[in-house]
C-alpha cells in the first residue's frame, strides 16, 4: 500500500546543506489532498503558481509510487530543468537518474545504458526532458508520469504535430505552394503579401485546396533530395506525411503551415497508455482549456489555488507595471521600441518578450542602434551566456514559457505587445471563431507565464513593465483578462498600476529600482491589503462538448477514420441545439463544427467515391454559411460551387468576400484602437484628436508615424521608408476592389512654410521606379504637407502629375471617419455588425484623392469618399 507522501516526508534523509528544510503549508494540503481524493484517477492536474513549490509536491508523489513498486518519472521542458529536478531529489534524499537522448560519446552511453537499467528496474525516479522521453524508444514507458510545466509541454506537441514549409529556408517549395494557391482567386490576396514587411496577415486555406496543396507537397518532398530542403522540414513532414491531408493549411508572409485544430497528443503512443498521468503547470486554466491543449478526451481532474485553504508561496518580490501611454495603437512604433531603450538604458539587464521574430528584429535593430548589446534567444546556451553577462539584453520571440533567468541573472522583464496571436490556431479562434473568452484565457496564461521568467524562487525580486496599454484597459475596464490571473498577480499588478497612473514609465521606472534595491519597506503591507480585497469569481461561459470534440480531431487526424470522426463532430452539433440561448458565440462553434463535418464527409468521399458523402459534404458547407456570418465563412460558397462544378459563379462571390474580409478586419482594429484608449480619462477621441494635432503641427518623422497610423485605421496597407534614401516616407497598398499603389512624401514646417517645386520633383521622381516594381498596379504620388503655401510653380508642376494633400483637408476626413467608426467599433453582434459594415467606404472611394487631375485635394473631394 502506497505510504502517505507527508508521513513519507518525514523518513526521508534530507541532505544536510540542501535547500529543503520543511514542507509549506500549501505542499501538505496538496499533498493530503491528493493522497485522499486524486491517487486512484488516471488523469490528475495540479495547477499552482511559480514559486509555491510543484517539484517538490511532484517528487514526493512519484516516490510515493514508486516504494510500492512502480515505474515512475518525470518529464521536464529542458536539460537544465531536468537537472534541477535531479538537485531537488538529491536534497530530498530521494534515488533518482537523469536520462538523456542518445548521444555518440562512450562515457555518456555507459552512463545512459546504466541509468535507463536503475529507472527500468524502478530503483530509481526517472528525470528526462520532453523530447529525449517522447523519441526515446529504448526508454521503458512509466506506470506513473509527471508532465512538468505542461504549457511548454504543449508547445512540443504542436511542433510534433506540425509542418512548416518556411519562406527562408525552404523558398522553392514555399513559393510552388503558394503559385498553386494563387490559381483560386479567392486567395488573391496572398500575392501582395510580400510587398508588406510589417503585414502580420494568415490565410486559413479551404479544406479542398489544402487537401490538393497535402497531395502536392507529399509528391514534391518524394522526388527531391533530402539535402535541397531544411532538415525541419524533412523531419516535419516525415512525422507527418500520412495524415497531413487532414489538417488545416495556414499561409503567411513567412511561411506555410499545416497543422490540427486539436493536437491530441495524449493519444500518442508514448502517452495514451500511461495508468497514471499528472499535468502540473502555473496556468493549465478551465477543463476545456486544458482538454484541448493536451488533447485529452478523458476526464481530467483538475486541483489548483481555488482549492486549497493555505497561502500559497510567493516568488518573492514582484511588481507588474501595465502602462496605459505607450503602445495605444498596437504597432511596434517608435514610442515602444524607444520605451523599451530607456527601459534597458536604467537598469542595465533586461528581458524583452516580443510576439513575433518580425518585431524582435525590429527590437534588436533599434536597440543596437543606441549603443545595446543585444542577444536574440534562439536555445538554451543564449539564455545560460546572457545570464552570465553584467549588461545586456536579451530578446526573445514567442517564447513565454521554458526561459528562466532566477536570481539577479536579469531582474527586470518587457513586454511590448500583448500575446494574442502567437501562432495560426490563435488567428483561427481569435479573428474567425471570435471565441474571445478562450482567447482572453490564453492571453491571461501567457502573460503569468511571462511574469515569471525572471524570479523563479521566493528569494528572488524582479520587475515587469506590459507596454501594451490594452492591459490597463482590461483591469479599469470589464477584467476579461484580469480574471483570469492567479490572486497574488492581481494584487501586484494593482499595485503596479496604481504607480503608473501617478506618473507613467518615469514613476515606474523609479518604484521598480526601489523594489530591486529593497527601498519600499510597505511592499509586502501593500501587496497583502491589495490580495485581501481580490475578487477570483470568473465569468461563466457556456459548457462546450470539448470531449466529444478532441475525440473527433483523434478520429480525423490519427486514426484517419472520416466517418467515425464525422460522427463525433455530429454529437457535438446535438449538444449546441440543445442549447436554450441564442448568441453568435454559439453560432460561430456551430458553424466551425458544420465546415469540419463537411471536410470528414469530402475526405470519405475522395477515399470512397460515394456521391452520398459529397452530398453530406455540401448540406453541412451551406449550414456552415448558414450560421457562421464572418467572411471566411461567407467563402465557402466558393467550395460549394466547385464541388457543385459551377465555379463560373466565382467571381461576384470572391468580390463580395473580399469586401467584408476588409471591413471584418478594419473592425478589428478599431476595436484594438478603442481599448487601447480606454484607460482611466483617456478616451479613443482624445487621441485621435492627438493624432490629427501632430499631423497638423508635428515634425517630419512625427508626421510620418502618425500618418502611418491613420492610414492603417483607414484599411490600407502601409509600409514606412522614412529617412531611407533614394524612397519616398510611405507606400501605401489598396488591395481590395481596385489595386493601386500610392507612393506619399512628407514635408512639414521645420525648415519653411510653403511647398516648392523641387518637393513635387522629388515625389515625382519615384513614381517610374515602382510603376516598374509593381507593373500591375497604377501608382499615385501624393505629397502631404502640413505647410500653409503651395508655390505657383509647384502647382504647375503638380498638376496632372502629383496630387498635394494638405493637413487641414485630411483633418476633416479624420473628423468625419472617427465620426462614422464610433457607431460600429464596439459592435459584436453579427447582424448589427453586417448592417454598419455596408456603412464602411473600401479604399477605391478613396482614389479621389490620389487620381483627380487638379493638384490640391480639396473638402469637395473628401466629402465625395463619405456618400452613399
Amino acid at each position: 500500500m502506497a505510504m502517505h507522501p507527508n508521513e513519507m516526508f518525514k523518513q526521508l534523509n534530507l541532505k544536510q546543506d540542501g535547500q529543503i528544510k520543511k514542507l509549506w503549508d500549501v505542499q501538505i494540503e496538496v499533498l493530503e489532498k491528493y493522497f485522499k481524493h486524486l491517487k486512484d484517477l488516471k488523469r490528475v492536474a495540479i495547477e499552482l503558481p511559480t514559486g509555491s513549490g510543484k517539484s517538490i509536491i511532484s517528487l514526493l508523489i512519484l516516490e510515493m509510487w514508486r516504494r510500492t513498486g512502480k515505474r515512475v518519472a518525470i518529464v521536464t521542458s529542458s536539460i537544465a530543468l531536468s537537472n534541477d529536478m535531479k538537485r531537488r531529489c538529491d536534497d530530498l534524499g530521494i534515488t533518482s537518474v537523469v536520462i538523456t537522448g542518445k548521444r555518440d560519446v562512450t562515457s555518456i552511453k555507459r552512463t545512459r545504458i546504466r541509468n535507463l537499467k536503475d529507472y527500468k528496474r524502478k530503483k530509481a525516479v526517472g528525470i528526462m526532458n520532453y523530447w529525449a522521453y517522447m523519441l526515446g524508444k529504448d526508454i521503458a514507458m512509466p506506470d506513473v508520469l509527471i508532465i512538468d510545466d505542461a504549457d511548454s509541454f504543449e508547445n512540443l506537441l504542436i511542433n510534433q504535430y506540425s509542418v512548416v514549409i518556411t519562406k527562408t529556408k525552404d523558398p522553392d517549395i514555399y513559393r510552388q505552394i503558394l503559385n498553386d494557391l494563387l490559381k483560386y482567386r479567392v486567395y488573391q490576396r496572398l500575392e501582395t503579401l510580400s510587398f508588406m514587411p510589417s503585414s502580420e496577415d494568415t490565410q486559413l486555406i479551404y479544406f479542398p485546396h489544402s487537401f490538393e496543396m497535402a497531395t502536392k507537397l507529399r509528391k514534391m518532398l518524394g522526388f527531391k533530395d533530402r539535402s535541397t530542403i531544411s532538415k525541419e522540414l524533412f523531419w516535419s513532414f516525415d512525422r507527418n506525411k500520412d495524415r497531413i491531408h487532414t489538417y488545416l493549411m495556414f499561409v503567411s508572409k513567412w511561411d506555410i503551415i499545416l497543422t490540427p485544430y486539436i493536437i491530441t497528443g495524449s493519444m500518442h503512443e508514448r502517452i495514451r497508455g500511461i495508468p497514471h498521468l499528472i499535468y502540473t503547470s502555473a496556468t493549465l486554466g478551465t477543463a476545456e482549456r486544458i482538454h484541448k491543449t493536451m488533447g485529452s478526451f478523458e476526464k481530467i481532474e483538475i486541483l489548483s489555488e481555488r482549492n486549497i485553504e493555505s497561502k500559497v508561496n510567493t516568488m518573492g518580490k514582484r511588481i507588474i507595471f501595465p502602462l496605459d501611454e505607450i503602445s495605444t495603437t498596437g504597432k511596434m512604433d517608435e514610442t515602444v521600441l524607444n520605451a523599451i531603450h530607456e527601459i534597458s538604458e536604467t537598469f542595465g539587464k533586461t528581458l524583452v518578450l516580443c510576439n513575433s521574430h518580425h518585431h524582435s528584429k525590429k527590437v534588436i535593430k533599434y536597440l543596437q542602434n543606441k549603443g545595446h548589446k543585444v542577444t536574440l534567444y534562439q536555445k538554451e546556451s543564449d539564455s545560460t551566456r546572457f545570464a552570465g553577462e553584467p549588461k545586456g539584453v536579451l530578446v526573445a520571440a514567442g517564447r513565454f514559457v521554458g526561459l528562466d533567468l532566477p536570481g539577479k541573472a536579469c531582474q527586470v522583464g518587457i513586454i511590448p505587445r500583448m500575446p494574442y496571436v502567437l501562432g495560426p490556431v490563435d488567428l483561427l479562434t481569435k479573428n474567425i471563431l471570435e471565441d474571445q473568452q478562450y482567447t482572453d484565457e490564453k492571453v491571461s496564461h501567457r502573460l503569468v507565464q511571462a511574469v515569471g521568467r525572471c524570479n523563479r524562487s521566493p528569494s528572488d525580486s524582479a520587475v515587469y513593465f506590459m507596454l501594451d496599454s490594452r492591459l490597463a484597459s482590461d483591469i479599469l475596464g470589464d477584467e476579461k483578462i484580469f480574471q483570469h490571473f492567479p490572486s497574488l498577480m492581481k494584487a501586484e499588478l494593482d499595485l503596479g498600476q496604481e504607480f503608473t497612473e501617478i506618473g507613467g514609465l518615469y514613476k515606474a521606472i523609479e518604484i521598480g529600482q526601489k523594489l530591486l534595491s529593497d527601498k519600499l519597506p510597505d511592499f509586502k503591507r501593500d501587496i497583502d491589503d491589495r490580495f485581501e480585497q481580490i475578487n477570483d469569481q470568473n465569468e461563466q461561459g457556456f459548457q462546450k462538448p470539448y470531449f466529444k470534440e478532441v475525440r473527433g480531431w483523434y478520429d480525423l487526424t490519427e486514426r484517419l477514420s472520416y466517418l467515425d470522426a464525422a460522427e463525433q463532430f455530429s454529437e457535438c452539433l446535438k449538444v449546441y441545439n440543445q442549447l436554450k440561448e441564442e448568441n453568435h458565440k454559439k453560432d460561430r462553434q456551430v458553424a466551425w463544427l458544420h465546415y469540419v463535418v463537411a471536410n470528414c464527409n469530402y475526405l470519405a468521399w475522395l477515399f470512397f467515391r460515394n456521391v452520398e458523402y459529397k452530398n453530406q459534404a455540401i448540406k453541412h458547407l451551406n449550414s456552415a454559411m448558414k450560421y457562421g456570418s464572418t467572411s471566411w465563412f461567407s467563402g465557402l460558397q466558393i467550395v460549394i460551387n466547385q464541388l457543385n462544378e459551377t465555379e463560373e459563379k466565382d467571381e461576384e462571390a470572391i468580390f463580395n468576400l473580399q469586401t467584408q474580409n476588409f471591413k471584418e478586419s478594419l473592425l478589428r482594429k478599431w476595436n484594438n484602437f478603442f481599448r487601447s484608449n480606454s484607460v482611466g480619462k483617456r478616451d479613443p477621441f482624445q487621441k485621435w484628436e492627438k493624432m490629427r494635432e501632430i499631423l497638423l503641427k508635428g515634425t517630419h518623422d512625427a508626421v510620418c508615424e502618425t500618418l502611418e497610423q491613420v492610414l492603417e485605421l483607414i484599411g490600407f496597407e502601409v509600409s514606412i521608408l522614412k529617412r531611407t534614401p533614394g524612397t519616398p516616407d510611405l507606400i501605401l497598398f489598396s488591395d481590395i476592389s481596385t489595386r493601386y499603389v500610392s507612393i506619399i512624401e512628407v514635408k512639414t514646417k521645420e525648415t519653411n512654410d510653403t511647398i516648392k517645386r523641387d518637393h513635387v520633383d522629388q515625389i515625382g521622381g519615384h513614381k517610374t521606379n515602382y510603376q516598374n516594381k509593381y507593373p500591375d498596379r497604377p501608382i499615385f504620388p501624393l505629397l502631404f504637407t502640413n505647410k500653409a503655401e503651395v508655390a505657383k510653380v509647384a502647382l504647375t508642376k503638380a498638376k496632372g502629375n502629383v496630387r498635394i494633400l494638405r493637413s487641414p483637408e485630411f483633418s476633416i476626413l479624420m473628423n468625419k471617419y472617427i465620426e462614422l467608426m464610433e457607431k460600429g467599433w464596439n459592435i459584436t453582434n453579427p447582424s448589427e455588425r453586417f448592417a454598419f459594415m455596408e456603412k464602411i467606404p473600401t479604399l477605391d472611394k478613396f482614389k479621389i484623392i490620389f487620381q483627380a487631375e487638379e493638384p490640391i485635394v480639396t473638402v469637395d473631394d473628401i466629402n465625395q469618399i463619405f456618400t452613399a
